[in-house]
């Protein structure tokens, strides 16, 4: 029997495994099972073969996972990103072999890293969210605070040609934003002068900026799509 039947019995049983789990792990090593079985339809040698399980079963773990657990699950709770996606801590007592299966993920990302010839760099919003195996392993840790008033307001005169220095400020004072949402800001007065064709005001930006903060300072955020 040629090999990549074999890694097609794989993915199948692991599939089936998946269905009685809710993880989403097990079907992202079927997934890895696949790439195994496209390695050796090529002619592949098995180390090849293996290595193509490893990186496609990765790949599917940061980038299909999320997106499959929020389809499942969105229930207005947060997803992990940056590198909480990915490194995030470990879990102890597990019972379950989802859990089981995502400590040892965890554990193999940290001997590549110990093995990694290069340099690493990753970001974070929740450092508190990292295991400590991994921020040990960090040679530097930099932490970017938000922007002063002053800074603030030089990025809403950059994200906005024509913001006199008053509105700046007023809305540098009022609203403790981040660069990034400030360039979210910028875009949603963009799309609106492109509908409405009217220039923005220091009123439809306030508009924005409230619009922005309801995740911050409320949770009367209105839904779009129900």
């Amino acid at each position: 029997m040629d090999i990549w039947i074999y890694w097609v019995i794989a993915a199948l049983v692991l599939f089936i495994i998946e269905l009685f789990t809710s993880g989403f792990a097990v079907i992202c090593l079927s997934i890895g099972a696949l790439g195994g079985a496209a390695a050796a339809l090529i002619g592949w040698d098995l180390e090849i073969q293996f290595l193509a399980f490893a990186v496609v079963s990765f790949i599917a773990l940061i980038a299909v996972r999320p997106v499959l657990k929020r389809l499942l699950f969105n229930k207005g709770e947060k997803v992990q990103t940056n590198v909480d996606a990915i490194i995030g801590k470990r879990l102890e007592n597990v019972q379950r072999s989802v859990d089981k299966m995502e400590n040892s993920m965890q554990n193999i990302i940290l001997e590549e890293i110990e093995k990694l010839d290069g340099i690493l760099i990753a970001t974070t919003n929740l450092t508190c969210n990292m295991d400590p195996a991994f921020e040990r392993r960090f040679l530097y840790k930099i932490e970017f605070e938000k922007p002063t008033v002053q800074v603030k307001s030089a990025i809403w005169q950059t994200m906005l040609a024509g913001l006199s220095d008053e509105d700046a400020a007023v809305l540098a004072s009022k609203y403790d934003f981040s660069g990034g949402q400030i360039e979210n800001i910028a875009r949603k007065s963009v799309v609106s002068k492109i509908i409405t064709g009217e220039d923005f005001t220091l009123n439809s930006l306030i508009g924005h900026c409230d619009t922005e903060a309801m995740d911050k300072y409320g949770s009367n955020r209105r839904r779009i799509g129900f």
